[in-house]
């Protein structure tokens, strides 16, 4: 029969723990390399899933705006619709233009004239009188280069007037009568020339 401090040290013999404790650390360290490399795997999928949706989103808004743009051929008639517009502007200003350079000669001629009767004196009077007779002269030719001939009622007053039309093809009667003032004279003037 053994002894009873055999029997104990061969029962601790037995319970050695060593190599247990080696395996459970492996384990452990095996589920944390593990937990790690999910982790890992989880980041880099929600990165390359961040990555899509925003690949996503952009080929979302590149074929809405797409659909949204004109076709090829509306595009190309709304730029032929704005060239005709733009050429169509283009002649209306150069008419404004030739016929603005055409009125700014004509004011100039008639200024050049109002200096020469200015200038002129063909009595060497420089009376009153000939300054009026000269200012009735000046206003006979503004309303003649107007289209506007009057004729007088004896009394240094203006009875008739004949006025062209501003294609020189008709020529229309208006009485003057002084009881309704100039400024009705002149809407009555400009009323017939527009005709």
């Amino acid at each position: 029969m053994e002894s009873p401090t055999a029997l104990i040290q061969q029962t601790i013999a037995g319970f050695q723990t060593s190599s247990d404790l080696s395996a459970i650390a492996r384990i452990q360290d095996g589920f944390r390399d593990i937990a790690e490399s999910r982790e890992r795997r989880r980041d880099e999928t929600r990165l390359a899933l961040k990555e899509l949706l925003r690949a996503l989103t952009l080929e979302k808004s590149t074929y809405d705006s797409l659909v949204n743009s004109p076709s090829r051929e509306e595009h190309a008639s709304s730029m032929l619709a704005a060239d005709r517009q733009k050429f169509s502007l283009a002649k209306s200003i150069n008419d404004v233009e030739s016929e603005l350079q055409s009125e700014e000669a004509k004011l100039q001629r008639l200024k050049d004239e109002l200096i020469a009767l200015e200038q002129e004196d063909p009595s060497g009077d420089s009376s009153a009188k000939a300054a009026a007779d000269n200012i009735a002269v000046l206003k006979l030719r503004v309303y003649r280069n107007l289209g506007i001939d009057l004729e007088e009622d004896g009394a240094g007053g203006f009875a008739k007037a004949h006025i062209r039309t501003l294609d020189n093809k008709d020529v229309r009667p208006l009485n003057i009568e002084n009881k309704y003032g100039k400024y009705f004279s002149a809407n009555n003037f400009w009323d017939f020339l527009s005709l």
